[in-house]
């Protein structure tokens, strides 16, 4: 999915004549999930894959984020960390596991534990970056929503957030035209004022952890 968005930005972008930068934050971050079948050895750890409760752990330089999905099957787990400034700028990036072992060495007994489920095959690593802002979220009656048109950082899930307060808003302004005619000025609306009022927010959150 988020190697498609982005290829749906940068062609929006040429299409309208705008060129997108990319910046580093100098952050990465590794995407894990562990198997709930795996933790049953271990009552301590089976409880965060079994509640509907999302943890946090903060430590020098990074914090994780975990929580269980699909259905509660699986804990999914973001482990935020300085970029090491050779992790390939790629969607489908790895890094061994020796790696992040080594960073998170001493950090909580929860968090080790977890991590020694995780197989040896090498993990998936994402280079962290911001893109500049489209030009415009709108091209005829197709509009960008969520991560599509304001790409977020991993932090305290705000693009799932912004994509529901983007679904708000254009459902307000489609609920307000009377003819197929006015979806074009309706998204125009749309784009407009949800961009005015949420970019300095948006591009404040983005660059950092909240």
């Amino acid at each position: 999915m988020a190697s498609r968005t982005y290829t749906l930005l940068n062609s929006l972008s040429h299409l309208m004549g705008a060129a997108r930068t990319a910046v580093d934050t100098g952050d990465a971050a590794y995407r894990i999930t562990i198997q709930r079948e795996k933790l049953l050895g271990r009552p301590e750890l089976l409880k965060l894959v079994d509640e509907s409760v999302g943890y946090r752990w903060m430590g020098p330089g990074g914090h994780i984020m975990a929580y269980p999905i699909r259905n509660h099957q699986l804990i999914n787990m973001v482990l935020l960390h300085p970029d090491r400034c050779d992790t390939e700028e790629s969607w489908t990036a790895t890094g061994p596991k020796s790696n992040m072992t080594k960073f998170y060495s001493n950090w909580s007994p929860t968090v080790r534990a977890l991590l020694d489920f995780v197989e040896e095959d090498e993990i998936p690593e994402w280079k962290l970056k911001i893109l500049t802002p489209l030009v415009s979220w709108v091209e005829g009656n197709v509009a960008l929503m969520g991560d599509a048109c304001h790409p977020t950082l991993p932090y305290v899930a705000q693009g799932a957030a912004q994509a529901a307060e983007d679904a708000g808003v254009l459902a307000a302004v489609l609920s307000l035209i009377r003819d197929e005619a006015d979806i074009h000025i309706a998204l125009l609306i749309y784009s407009v004022c949800h961009a005015c009022d949420m970019l300095p927010n948006c591009t404040k959150m983005s660059s950092g952890p909240a």
